[in-house]
């Protein structure tokens, strides 16, 4: 059995511990994949593995354009401009997709006026109890903070969301942890939290978008993951939500061969309620997450009392979806 989810006090404040096995162990069929890490290995080996898959890199797509034959997209990498035939389009390039830009006239994203901050630390820099395998999460007014270890617990993973205005468009800055320590300042939070964020030096920060539109394709074009629908990170459910995507649209393409527009738009049906309600659980964890006040108090109160095993039941209608 995996540990359950804790909820404890460090310096008066609440902290919300989980174990990183306890929703695999106590999932019926949820594996874990491996980590993050492993990931370019995995895509190695399916290349490896499958003559007709071709890997580019370093390649832009520019433009696409839909005929009787299929699709004919022009792409820009290290071979100069190259133009690439088939009888479909994935769109699965990001938060910043052009091919929904071209799908879509008022395809951009929102700013939620939030931004999120991410550095690693060696975990041998840690005290001892802040290096056991388990996730951390701290609540606060306008901003929250987790961690949670990598690389078989060599790394921990530092993360922090916070109330903020800057929206520069990008994948990624550079950030100052000054900036970062003003959103936790002392007495407000608890003296961990505040530890982890000094001890980091290399820190990251992207401003944070999600979308209210409902994602459809046209033709024998389609979008997964954070192309079709980006959502805020309060669930962690990102990169979870593109590998439905990528299940489902896999098992509705092999049932129409022929035909990858059938196929497609029943995979946007499929998936439509689903992620929605991802996001929009996303955006309310979001505003229950960084309460301040006497609502903060009643959240707190109501996490303590509910305990570990119904806290995490409430999320069972997520971790426990299966495809009809």
């Amino acid at each position: 059995m995996g540990r359950p989810i804790r909820v404890v006090v460090a310096d008066d404040h609440p902290v919300v511990l989980a174990g990183l096995c306890t929703l695999v162990e106590e999932s019926p069929g949820l594996q874990l994949a491996g980590a993050a890490s492993d990931g370019d290995e995995a895509i190695d080996l399916c290349v490896a593995e499958r003559p007709d898959v071709i890997l580019k890199l370093g390649t832009r797509l520019d433009d696409f354009v839909l005929h009787a034959n299929g699709v004919t997209a022009l792409s820009h990498g290290p071979q100069g401009v190259e133009e690439e035939r088939g009888i479909g389009l994935l769109g699965a390039d990001g938060l910043w997709s052009a091919i929904r830009e071209r799908l879509y006239d008022d395809a951009k994203p929102e700013f939620r006026n939030r931004t999120a901050w991410r550095a690693t630390l060696p975990a041998s820099a840690l005290r001892a109890e802040m290096r056991s395998p388990l996730v951390r999460l701290w609540l606060g007014e306008n901003a929250h903070l987790v961690t949670y270890p990598l690389r078989g617990g060599t790394v921990v993973n530092v993360v922090a969301i916070v109330r903020d205005r800057w929206n520069e468009k990008g994948w990624s800055a550079p950030g100052q942890v000054e900036e970062l320590a003003a959103h936790f300042p002392p007495g407000a939070w608890a003296s961990p939290a505040r530890e982890l964020l000094r001890l980091a030096e290399n820190w990251i920060k992207w401003a944070l978008f999600d979308s209210d539109r409902t994602f459809y394709g046209s033709g024998p074009i389609t979008l997964v993951g954070d192309a079709a629908h980006p959502m805020l990170p309060f669930l962690a459910q990102g990169a979870g939500m593109a590998i439905e995507d990528a299940a489902i649209l896999g098992r509705c393409l092999s049932q129409t061969d022929a035909n990858p527009e059938i196929g497609m738009r029943r995979y946007e049906a499929m998936r439509g309620p689903r992620v929605r309600r991802v996001q929009r659980e996303a955006r309310d964890n979001g505003q229950r997450y960084h309460l301040s006040g006497l609502s903060a108090r009643a959240r707190d109160m109501a996490m303590r009392f509910l305990g570990g095993r119904k806290l995490r039941a409430r999320y069972d209608w997520l971790y426990d979806w299966r495809p009809d």
